[in-house]
């Protein structure tokens, strides 16, 4: 069995970032927020 929590603070920030390049005038930068409070959880069978 396993559990995994992630981000338990609630902490905001950018998982990723990016530049829209040639966007006809329009550039713009991308920020991808990142996940918040998230919990895993699951169990392996082998045999």
């Amino acid at each position: 069995m396993f559990l995994e929590g992630r981000n338990l603070t609630d902490q905001t920030y950018t998982a990723t970032t990016g530049v829209i390049a040639d966007a006809k005038g329009r550039d713009s930068s991308q920020f991808m927020p990142g996940d918040g409070i998230t919990v895993y959880g699951g169990f392996k069978w082998s045999m």
